[in-house]
């Protein structure tokens, strides 16, 4: 088996070569838990946006070729806007309520994530104009995120982990090292 080294296919090895370079300038991967809820109030919401867009534009995509059957562009986009909209309203919502109840507040606790948590799902209700839908995406996503800032203020480690491979780039596998041989 021949083993061809980054420097000799750049584009095989991209993300080592920016990890590299990212590291050579100093510049560390953006987390919305490394600052309190009152601080980068803006950075957070266009991370948690772009998160948003990337799942919105899949799930449109979806919903244009096995749901709806679209058959122009202008039908597909219709289908990402569907889910894209809803998707960036209440991540937007999750951090502007969280950022105004932690300056009001001025604490960063559990029960400001589970409130913000609460008006993103409002939003997905009231997307779909739907209590059955609402309320219990309400509570499930107030138990999420509850468990997870309280896990990450106790300093556990939750089941998705908290190192991702390439954690600076906003793709789907970033999370997870599918090679089969390990270095």
């Amino acid at each position: 088996m021949v083993f061809i080294p980054p420097d000799q296919l750049k584009y095989v090895y991209i993300y080592e070569l920016w990890e590299q370079k990212r590291k050579q300038l100093g510049w560390k991967p953006f987390s919305y838990y490394r600052t309190p809820a009152d601080e980068e109030g803006l950075e957070k919401m266009l991370y948690l946006s772009l998160y948003s867009i990337k799942y919105g534009t899949v799930a449109g995509l979806y919903d244009g070729l096995a749901v709806s059957e679209a058959k122009t562009l202008k039908h597909y986009l219709g289908r990402v806007g569907y889910w894209t909209v809803p998707g960036v309203v209440s991540t937007g919502a999750f951090v502007a309520t969280n950022n105004i109840l932690a300056k009001l507040t001025g604490k960063d606790s559990v029960y400001n994530h589970m409130a913000s948590a609460v008006v993103a799902a409002s939003v997905w209700g009231a997307k779909f104009s739907s209590y059955t839908l609402g309320v219990p995406l309400a509570i499930g996503l107030a138990v999420i995120c509850g468990v997870k800032k309280l896990s990450l203020d106790a300093g556990m480690a939750t089941m998705s982990g908290d190192t991702p491979k390439y954690p600076e780039y906003w793709y789907f596998a970033q999370k997870h090292d599918l090679s089969i041989m390990k270095e």
